[in-house]
């Protein structure tokens, strides 16, 4: 019991001692990605292949959040969202490969929630673009 609580501890000194010092640690991690490229780039790719919806959840919320949009969504909400949700919302595709969903916004509001976006392929997200714009250009 004592040792789980030590690494709390350590946890919790660890946070705080990286938002407080962002440059040195921002350093530190650089050198390690330099010295470790190969055993890094090794453990992101087997993480996403193992977890290919909460990183496409992450991916396009973060997207969103850069482009300006009001993001009312946790990536763990998001992820059950994408991992409940089968077949392509608009055409019924079944989803055979979890890299071919996609986030769309239903409107193009700025704010982003459950109730604003669906799950849809990535044919039928470019699809929708490209009428989209062809609509504002009439």
């Amino acid at each position: 019991m004592t040792t789980e609580r030590c690494k709390v501890q350590q946890r919790e000194y660890n946070a705080k001692y990286r938002k407080n010092h962002p440059e040195k640690c921002k350093a530190s991690d650089a050198k390690y990605y330099q010295a470790n490229r190969e055993k890094v780039l090794a453990r992101n790719n087997g993480w996403f292949i193992a977890n290919p919806d909460r990183h496409k959840a992450y991916e396009s919320i973060r997207r969103h959040k850069d482009r300006g949009f009001i993001v009312n969504l946790t990536t763990d909400q998001l992820e059950a969202i994408m991992v409940a949700i089968p077949n392509c919302q608009q055409c019924g595709i079944e989803f055979s490969n979890p890299r071919f969903k996609t986030v769309d916004r239903i409107n193009d509001a700025t704010v982003m929630d459950a109730r604003t976006i669906q799950i849809i392929c990535w044919r039928c997200n470019i699809r929708n673009y490209w009428e989209q714009k062809r609509r504002r250009n009439t």
